[in-house]
């Protein structure tokens, strides 16, 4: 269960979504705060780890880490988080490479 306190001014497209399904989710406080409770769906899943470093990009393949099911966002454990600077750090020998391509956003078509 998530609590998230905010004053009545907050702007969050998330909470107001969340207001219009479930306004009794919502409780006034003090005239001036919602407290706001939901429960949150995280899976476990295998995902490949991103990291712009020194003009690089490094690819890291077969993350675990659980994803929230609603927003997409990435919960990566200490030690896994331990284990990818560990990685980037020590510049072990790649297991492949890729190649990128690269888009300028400026110079693309509307």
């Amino acid at each position: 269960m998530l609590r998230f306190l905010a004053d009545e001014n907050f702007d969050n497209q998330i909470v107001r979504s969340m207001l219009r399904q479930n306004p009794s989710d919502f409780t006034k406080r003090d005239g001036l705060a919602m407290v706001i409770e939901w429960q949150e769906t995280l899976i476990e899943k295998q995902v490949t780890y991103t990291l712009h470093l020194n003009d690089q990009i490094i690819l890291i393949e077969n993350v675990p880490t659980r994803v929230n099911e609603e927003t997409g966002e990435q919960f990566f454990s200490p030690s896994t988080l331990e284990r990818l600077q560990q990685t980037i750090l020590n510049q072990q020998e790649p297991d492949h490479f890729v190649q990128v391509p690269v888009y300028n956003y400026s110079n693309s078509a509307a």
